[in-house]
């Protein structure tokens, strides 16, 4: 479902403001991994798993996004932990209450949230005051989450002082590589993608027709309550990355920019 609107919505002899809003919502549930093909029955695993997460220590069980049949495509699929022991370990929860705690696949592990957003937003506002004009522009993505790759390499106190270890590391003091639903964190977030002002200076000269400057600022802010490194991670492709801040993400760069434009 997609709903886009544009209109002016102050327009006056020296005063104008325009905005347009663009807003979509998509859902979908993958409904089989097995069938047959000339006859063959065709059947693969339970759990398909589709993005991984690495980190020093970390050498099995590491399966973060899945697909799974009667859910979304790319659903976290992790085992849950309830707090962390006095020896740095996560504490998992034995979901099936057989009294053994296994990681892997098939054993003590829940879907917990999807990789794919559910809503996207893109919004642009356009302000126009007699020879002064500013244009914005904004995006964002809701409804999904993000794995904090990241969080669960650098906080690992295991690794230090080999590796670096985030600021907040030694007090919580956690020596555990295991995946698990702990560095889950909503991925929703709203970036100021670019704003520009800009100035048409009055011209007399018959040689210039028009002379305009402007400035321009691309990726000013992004409004998040994600603690990795950005929300902008892949969250639409399904490949090995789907949903995973796993560290090697370059976050966004802020860019600056001055313009001239002469026209004769």
């Amino acid at each position: 479902f997609e709903l886009a609107v544009r209109g002016d919505i102050i327009k006056t002899k020296d005063f104008t403001f325009n905005s347009g809003l663009n807003f979509s919502y998509q859902k979908n549930k993958l409904k089989k991994l097995s069938g047959t093909y000339k006859g063959q029955p065709m059947t693969t695993s339970e759990h398909i798993s589709v993005a991984t997460v690495g980190a020093a220590g970390l050498v099995h069980n590491n399966g973060v996004t899945y697909l799974i049949e009667g859910q979304p495509v790319g659903v976290f699929y992790l085992p849950h932990c309830t707090g962390i022991d006095e020896n740095g370990q996560y504490i998992i929860e034995d979901l099936d209450d057989n009294g053994t705690i296994d990681t892997g696949d098939s054993g003590d592990r829940k879907v917990c949230g999807q990789a794919i957003p559910k809503y996207f937003l893109g919004w642009d506002m356009s302000f126009k005051y007699k020879n002064w004009d500013l244009t914005m522009q904004f995006n964002g993505a809701f409804g999904h989450k993000i794995f904090n790759g990241t969080g669960l390499a650098y906080t690992n106190m295991s690794i230090f002082p080999d590796y670096n270890v985030l600021k907040g590391a030694p007090e919580k003091n956690i020596i555990d590589q295991n995946v698990s639903d702990y560095w889950l964190e909503k991925g929703d977030y709203v970036n100021i993608e670019h704003i520009t002002i800009g100035y048409n200076i009055p011209m007399k000269s018959k040689a210039v027709k028009s002379l305009r400057l402007s400035a321009g600022i691309s990726n000013l802010a992004t409004i998040t309550g994600y603690s990795g490194l950005t929300p902008m991670i892949n969250s639409y492709v399904v490949s090995n990355t789907l949903g995973i801040d796993d560290k090697r993400t370059y976050p966004l760069y802020r860019t600056y920019s001055l313009g001239l434009s002469i026209q004769f």
